[in-house]
């Protein structure tokens, strides 16, 4: 829950302007985990069905913005 509070902070944010918390691995199919997340930040806990697709869709929005400049950069070369 820390560093999900540090995150949160880090963006600018506010744990009041979450929607909600989505919970995505083992653990977080955990009745407990989901418990003490929803009690410590007084935000709805999420847990997707398709946590694989959650963290490839996490990981690749970093990403993204050089894979699109890639591929201009290829499209205007040819």
């Amino acid at each position: 829950v820390r560093s999900l509070e540090r995150a949160v902070a880090s963006a600018g944010l506010q744990m009041a302007d979450l929607a909600g918390v989505v919970l995505v691995g083992g653990s977080s199919r955990m009745p407990l985990v989901g418990e003490v997340v929803a009690s410590e930040t007084g935000r709805p806990v999420l847990v997707d069905a398709d946590a694989k697709l959650v963290i490839a869709l996490g990981a690749a929005l970093p990403i993204a913005p050089i894979a699109t400049a890639a591929a201009t950069a290829a499209v205007a070369a040819t």
